[in-house]
């Protein structure tokens, strides 16, 4: 006889913890199943920004790499941009402790967790086969929180939708290039036919990455020894960099939240924002909907993915403007950063996006109209 569950999440990363300990706090009965034996290892440049850092409720110093303020963006042309608070803090984070203090956060509050135990496959219905490896469960709800590569996803038949790749490898502070960016993180553009790259500090050294869109992914390591030549780095070290997809939201991935009491979140949902890349907040938060969803749908008997969907509403529509906002960026990277460094006003902007307090879509109107002050600064650049 399987046994039942209220809820089953699949993957326990920042979105499937934290959309467990938001169950199991409200008293349901949650199996969390997660592939991996946590802590385990994660390539991520690990930025938490401050909205991100908002959402935890319980101490995480011991995951904690660094504290930053603002950032730093270089473009080959030299239309170069620092972004700096005094007031707010990012945070970087190792994922694989920080990952594992989610988890630990979500037994706490009573979920039910089986390390290593990936799902294999799943059967929609009214009661939700899961199968695994070591058996098969049953549940009313079922949450997807396995990733780029979601086997959730892939059992709803959506069809996978990796936008981009990226490469990164940790590098120590022995080089002057990692020391001296040992204060922020920093960005990279117009040194890659698509993308950017990222220096992101560490102890001790830092993330070094390139993420590039999907149609330039067959030459991606060869883009990275030339990324890592110009910026002063030894090219070898992309012969011992690791890869992964970048989820990020687009107009083909705007409905991709799942179907009736099956809910995908995070990457699982190509939540990944199309300019920042960040992902580690979306994740949370769409973990922190679903579970409201759930919550809400549960004593009514109904489908949770219609209220989840609703829910997830201002997050697409603002993740909606900043995919077409990425076009120019990465087709003009030069003059969309001049943009950025002749127009405080929309470095302003920015910040509060970062903040959690603005929104992209109040970047349309002010670009309009810096459009012109742009060009002329342009011109001049190249008198």
């Amino acid at each position: 006889m399987s046994e039942f569950f209220d809820v089953i999440i699949s993957g326990m990363g920042p979105g499937g913890a934290t959309c467990a300990c938001n169950l199991a706090r409200a008293g349901l009965k949650v199996l969390a199943l997660e592939k991996r034996i946590m802590p385990r290892a994660k390539l991520c440049a690990g930025g938490l920004s401050p909205k991100a850092i908002a959402m935890l409720d319980f101490d995480i110093a011991s995951a904690v790499e660094c504290q930053v303020r603002g950032g730093t963006v270089y473009t080959k042309s030299g239309h170069d941009l620092e972004m700096s608070s005094q007031n707010e803090i990012g945070l970087i984070v190792d994922r694989a402790r920080f990952d594992h203090l989610l988890l630990k956060r979500a037994a706490s509050a009573g979920a039910l967790i089986h390390e290593g135990e990936p799902v294999v496959k799943i059967i929609p219905g009214e009661i939700i086969q899961v199968q695994t490896d070591r058996g098969t469960y049953q549940t009313r709800y079922l949450v997807g929180a396995d990733g780029a590569n979601s086997v959730v996803a892939r059992d709803l038949n959506y069809a996978r939708r990796h936008c981009g790749y990226t490469l990164e490898c940790v590098i120590p502070d022995t080089f002057e290039v990692i020391r001296k960016h040992a204060a922020s993180p920093t960005f990279f553009y117009e040194y890659l036919p698509s993308g950017y790259g990222w220096i992101f500090p560490k102890r001790g050294g830092a993330s070094v990455g390139i993420g590039v869109l999907t149609k330039h992914t067959r030459a991606i390591r060869h883009h990275f020894q030339q990324f890592l030549t110009d910026i002063g780095l030894p090219a070898d070290y992309a012969t011992r960099c690791k890869g992964f997809p970048l989820p990020a939201y687009t107009l083909r991935t705007r409905n991709r939240h799942g179907r009736d009491n099956i809910l995908l979140v995070g990457d699982a949902a190509c939540l990944v924002d199309p300019i920042t890349g960040e992902g580690i907040y979306h994740a949370m938060k769409s973990g922190e909907l679903a579970a409201q969803a759930i919550i809400g749908a549960m004593p009514l008997n109904r489908s949770a993915s219609i209220p989840y969907g609703q829910s997830l509403k201002k997050i697409k529509q603002d993740l909606l403007v900043a995919y077409l906002l990425a076009f120019p960026l990465n087709k003009f990277p030069s003059l969309s950063i001049l943009t950025l460094r002749e127009n405080r006003e929309i470095v302003h902007i920015l910040k509060d996006i970062t903040l959690g307090q603005g929104r992209y879509r109040d970047l349309i109107t002010v670009g309009l109209m810096a459009i012109p002050k742009t060009i002329i600064a342009y011109l001049k650049g190249h008198r």
